[in-house]
């Protein structure tokens, strides 16, 4: 999933997901969108590689969504629920102040520590 200018991204197979929002979707339907793609990447997948970027938080300067850093918990979370294994990568996120946050809360998540409310 990834916040692209529409039809300006295709997947390259059946287990490559790109979902679309018009504007920056609100925490629930981003969320549903996840869990959404995570399960259909589960049904044809051995393992998941996540290109992870915080560049979704509020305040990042090179995005224009303002998702509080929690929602990575929830992220983390719904990764970690496919059974599969993960190989993440990390690659964006440009709100140095939010960072730590935001990898707190996705490790957190994925780890089973305790999810916070987003």
């Amino acid at each position: 999933m990834t916040n692209v200018a529409a039809q300006t991204v295709v997947p390259s197979s059946d287990r490559e997901r790109v979902v679309e929002f018009t504007g920056s979707p609100d925490v629930a339907t981003y969320l549903s969108a996840v869990d959404n793609s995570v399960r259909q990447l589960a049904r044809t997948s051995e393992a998941l590689v996540v290109s992870l970027g915080y560049d979704t938080v509020k305040g990042d300067p090179h995005g224009n969504w303002g998702f509080p850093p929690t929602i990575f918990a929830k992220i983390g979370r719904l990764l970690a629920d496919s059974g599969l294994p993960i190989c993440i990568v990390q690659e964006g996120g440009y709100a140095l102040h939010a960072l730590a946050a935001c990898s707190y809360a996705f490790a957190a998540g994925l780890l089973d520590q305790g999810v916070p409310p987003v």
